[in-house]
């Protein structure tokens, strides 16, 4: 592996250990898969100026746009849009096991594109801004209550899990892997 490839793996965060064959006309094609996010109810598309405001209880992926993503192969280059596309699709997959495993939970959740997120709290605001943190994918928990945690990049199921488990204190929460 090249240097900038494993410079964008540190930017984007860890990757689960399974890979797929991926052939080169597969990146601009994948994005959520349809039981995912395909509807407009289900992506919330903030535009990049604006804030994407969380009011209640609810686990929030952000991830780049289709065309951001081109701008990542552009930027980067094109020797590494197999890498590029392998985290993209496991974040996919991740979000829709996410989806699946809080079905039984009062949990609501989000994929979105937004850039700034704000949560207001009972004496605070915490503003969450993806372009001065310097990242591009990841998740949000929200209670409504707490301040949000936030994690960057692609987890691991057993790690997702347990901060779903822990922050809204689930006593039965496993994510299927």
């Amino acid at each position: 592996m090249s240097i900038i490839t494993l410079v964008l793996f540190a930017l984007i965060g860890c990757k689960s250990n399974s890979q797929e064959d991926l052939r080169s006309d597969d990146f601009t094609k994948i994005d959520l898969p349809d039981s995912t996010t395909t509807s407009k109810d289900s992506v919330a598309n903030a535009e990049d100026d604006k804030i994407l405001t969380i009011f209640d209880k609810q686990i929030i992926f952000f991830m780049p746009s289709p065309e951001e993503k081109q701008e990542l192969i552009k930027h980067y280059g094109y020797y590494i849009q197999y890498e590029l596309q392998f985290v993209f699709t496991d974040f996919s997959k991740m979000v829709s096991k996410v989806k699946y495993a809080v079905k039984k939970h009062d949990l609501d959740i989000k994929v979105t594109y937004a850039k700034v997120f704000e949560f207001p709290l009972e004496n605070d605001t915490v503003i969450y801004d993806l372009n001065t943190e310097k990242q591009i994918m990841g998740y949000i928990l929200f209670d409504g209550k707490n301040k949000p945690l936030i994690k960057n990049g692609v987890q691991k199921h057993k790690d997702i899990s347990n901060d779903i488990k822990q922050y809204f204190k689930l006593e039965q929460f496993k994510i299927s892997e």
